[in-house]
């Protein structure tokens, strides 16, 4: 039985340059390709778990959107990669729905990212309550961001208040991402230790705590967390997995991938993967295996239909 996964979380329209090199300044370089679709970190993961379902009306993204024509763009995109969006809201948002410029090189894993709207409104705790309301749900899956808080007031944090509202809701499982971290680890730690099902910690996060490896960034996350499944994905170097309940380890090494096409979204497509084979399996060492896999296989193309799992 396939269950429905909400996903919460900031969405934006990419616009994709792909390059035979990368421009420097005062170049003439001509376009190998250009895609525009939807963008943003749980955007991308729900499309990953729609395609890897297999199945309409399994995953949804609750989102803010506006009203323009970027907005309808992803909008567009999201009801072709069956992902249902009929709980986002509409926002009137004078500089428009935000759009990511990325400029790829082809064979690289290196890009760079230009993000305009970075002001338009995060998901409040208010438009989650009304969505949880409406609509059962057995997963909900959180980016990590709205983590702010007044000094000593975590009840302040927007994210907080999801997650709380999440956990206390009978049968409702719960995930959490964190790709950036913009404070301290000290502040953050109340996150961490949060009884989740899963956390999934992005190698940028790791690193502004000085963590240096996948493996490294598990068992720090576990000496404070004794409930949930930590998984940490690490471009380049690969992955690891703490299951904190049985104090089990499982590490993946990556293998080298000659044929880059794509680095965008990798990361998203671990987590995607991760949270299918945790679904459908509970087994944390096979989910670990398949999102690695998913994720290696994502850079040697340009859209999120990775192999299915076996």
């Amino acid at each position: 039985m396939l269950l429905k996964t909400l996903f919460v979380g900031k969405s934006c329209l990419d616009s994709i340059l792909y390059t035979n090199g990368f421009p420097i300044e005062d170049s003439d370089v001509r376009l190998a390709n250009r895609i525009i679709r939807g963008g943003g970190n749980v955007l991308n993961s729900a499309v990953v778990l729609s395609h890897l379902n297999n199945a309409p009306n399994t995953v949804y993204l609750l989102t803010y959107f506006s009203y323009d024509e970027n907005s309808n763009k992803c909008k567009e995109y999201l009801a072709e990669m069956n992902v249902d969006i009929s709980l986002s809201q509409h926002l009137v948002f004078e500089e428009g729905y935000p759009e990511t410029i990325l400029i790829c090189p082809f064979g690289t894993t290196s890009k760079t990212t230009m993000h305009k709207s970075n002001k338009f409104p995060l998901i409040s705790s208010s438009t989650f309550a009304q969505t949880i309301a409406i609509k059962d749900f057995d997963w909900v899956h959180f980016e990590g961001r709205n983590l702010g808080y007044a000094e000593d007031r975590l009840e302040s944090s927007p994210l907080w208040q999801m997650l709380v509202l999440a956990i206390r809701k009978p049968k409702l499982r719960v995930s959490l991402e964190f790709k950036k971290i913009r404070i301290s680890l000290e502040r953050s730690e109340p996150f961490l230790r949060l009884s989740v099902d899963i956390l999934l910690i992005g190698n940028e996060f790791a690193q502004s705590f000085g963590w240096k490896n996948p493996e490294e960034t598990v068992k720090a996350v576990a000496s404070k967390n004794y409930i949930s499944i930590i998984a940490c994905y690490w471009p380049g170097i690969g992955s690891a997995c703490f299951v904190a309940k049985t104090r089990e380890f499982f590490q993946v090494e990556q293998n080298s991938v000659t044929a880059v096409v794509d680095p965008i979204g990798d990361g998203d497509t671990f987590n995607a993967a991760f949270l299918h084979q945790i679904q459908h399996s509970n087994n944390a060492q096979k989910a670990l295996n398949y999102a690695s896999f998913a994720a290696a296989e994502k850079i040697k193309r340009t859209d999120f239909r990775v192999p299915l799992p076996i």
